[in-house]
């Protein structure tokens, strides 16, 4: 009834796992512990990002609007625009942010 069969691993196979490596062809490795990742911080992350777009969008639209008044409001508009919206990305890589305390 219950009769042994022997395999034989190939050559490569040796190689690579050296040893007698049957069980662990066998048996699935133990499960990993679960770990905590963070505090659950993703409707935060969405209202920022969120908040970056529509700040993005209305500095656009506002110095498109600009643009239309003439050459010097429109260099003065797109000057301003360039730090408003280089300050959205800082803010969005998290210069600002305050550190966690360790």
């Amino acid at each position: 009834m219950g009769r042994h069969v022997e395999v034989e691993l190939p050559a490569f196979a040796q190689t690579i796992l050296p040893g007698d490596s049957r069980m662990a062809l066998l048996a699935p490795p133990p499960r990993t512990p679960r770990v905590a990742l963070g505090d659950n911080d993703d409707l935060n992350r969405l209202r920022m990002r969120m908040t970056q777009i529509l700040a993005s969008i209305v500095t656009i639209l506002v110095t498109g609007w600009f643009c239309t008044f003439g050459a010097i409001p429109a260099i003065l508009a797109l000057m301003t625009a360039k730090h408003i919206l280089v300050a959205i990305l800082v803010m969005g890589l998290g210069v600002d942010a305050q550190r966690a305390e360790r």
